[in-house]
């Protein structure tokens, strides 16, 4: 009788170090998904800086290239309204001015337009960056279910032992 007795205490000690080990290692495994989705979020959150940093200086290049059109338009209109006035011979200089000015502006449409497309780029990084972290949320989600899973069946087990030891005590007595 003692010695069942014992074993029965050395199998219910050995199934509260088996239940130790397994919370442990369960424990271990969340914090490494948790410290690797903390990593993937850091990563994510540094790759939008950049991009938004890129995306701020092309805002204010356009800006410039705007306000460079802007203010030589402005200085050709003046310019060519007292020319006409006085010089004729001049016109065809401004015209070729005029011409000049076009193909300058062709091109920075043509700057415009490439910097559009990288910004379109850009654009759908984020998008791909952001579906990335919503599968690691979803992948968290899944460890976490499963690790609240486990934790009820290891309740369940231990109720059972519990009532299993309970029966064998008013047996004894």
């Amino acid at each position: 009788m003692m010695s069942q007795v014992s074993q029965l205490e050395h199998e219910t000690e050995k199934l509260r170090d088996n239940k130790l080990k397994y919370q442990m290692q369960k424990d271990g495994e969340v914090v490494s998904l948790t410290n690797r989705h903390e990593t993937e979020v850091s990563e994510l959150k540094s790759r939008l800086g950049a991009v938004t940093a890129a995306h701020s200086k092309t805002c204010q290049e356009l800006q410039h290239l705007i306000s460079t059109q802007h203010d030589l338009a402005a200085r050709w209109k003046a310019e060519s309204a007292s020319l006409v006035s006085r010089y004729d011979g001049v016109v065809s200089d401004l015209r070729a001015q005029t011409t000049r000015y076009q193909d300058k502006i062709k091109e920075l449409e043509v700057e415009v337009g490439d910097v559009a497309q990288s910004r379109k780029e850009s654009l759908l990084e984020v998008e791909a960056e952001r579906r990335t972290t919503q599968k690691a949320k979803l992948l968290l989600r899944s460890a976490e279910e499963k690790c609240d899973t486990l934790t009820r069946r290891i309740d369940a087990l231990m109720k059972n032992e519990h009532d299993i030891l309970t029966e064998k005590k008013h047996l004894r007595e």
